[in-house]
């Protein structure tokens, strides 16, 4: 869902009545005669409402989830639909010229989100920085630990994530350790593009009982993680709050690159 930052402020002042009467009834007809358009406004709608009943960064992720599984299914269906035809077009060409020599062209494949998330890493890596000197919550005799923060000291972030993964793993839910589940949620970005992996992991200390040290950094590379998607409709959402305060510590980082990003 690429909306272009326009429209999204569009939906946002209709939906806060702040539109003039004309404008209203022409986002009305638009509704009307546009079904895409529509579907964003009552997506919108929807969150907003559910916002107000929950805080929980939990909301959004199933919001997503929800028009995920309904986007694949759409898709699915054009895919079957276009295999269908492409196969008839095959099946027709050589009934006519069977002794032809039929030459058959690859079909155009969409981009995927990792392929997009690839592309635009390099330009924004800076805002994803991997920390130094990390302090461990955890037990100091933790072996895989200390060999994981060795590793990190060295540079060697890849080989370090499945000692992180093993030791956040084993923590209990009472004794987590967000530092190192922020590190280990950029080294999934950063390392194997796992973005879906690296969100569940920003969104689990949002919805933890960590301290806002902690929970604004999450939030922060949770909105750098659907920015690198391109989504940038989600992207605000998530930091809404950044935007809202200028003396949010991430207030600067995020408004650089909202406006470094050319729209589309």
């Amino acid at each position: 869902m690429n909306q272009e930052e326009s429209t999204y402020e569009l939906i946002e002042r209709y939906l806060n009545k702040e539109c003039a009467a004309d404008e209203s009834k022409s986002i009305e007809e638009r509704m009307a005669n546009d079904k895409a358009f529509a579907d964003e406004v009552d997506w919108f709608k929807q969150f907003r409402s559910d916002m107000k009943e929950r805080t929980s960064f939990g909301v959004l992720a199933e919001i997503e989830k929800m028009k995920r599984e309904d986007q694949v299914r759409v898709k699915r269906k054009m895919q079957l639909l276009v295999g269908l035809l492409i196969s008839a077009a095959i099946v027709l060409v050589m009934f006519l010229y069977p002794s032809s020599s039929v030459e058959l062209v690859e079909p155009i494949v969409e981009k995927s989100p990792r392929e997009e998330f690839r592309k635009r890493l390099p330009q924004w890596e800076e805002y994803l920085p991997y920390e130094t000197g990390l302090q461990s919550l955890g037990e100091e005799d933790d072996a895989k630990l200390r060999e994981a923060q060795q590793l990190i000291e060295a540079e060697q972030h890849l080989e370090a994530l499945p000692l992180l993964a093993e030791y956040l793993e084993n923590l209990s839910k009472d004794d987590d350790d967000y530092e190192m589940r922020l590190e280990y949620g950029k080294i999934l970005l950063r390392e194997q593009l796992d973005v879906e992996a690296a969100k569940a992991q920003f969104s689990e200390i949002l919805q933890s009982p960590a301290l806002p040290f902690f929970k604004e950094a999450a939030t922060f590379y949770l909105g750098i993680s659907h920015f690198l998607l391109g989504q940038q409709d989600s992207t605000r959402i998530v930091w809404q709050q950044i935007l809202n305060d200028a003396d949010h510590r991430y207030y600067q980082q995020v408004q650089e690159v909202l406006k470094a990003e050319p729209k589309k």
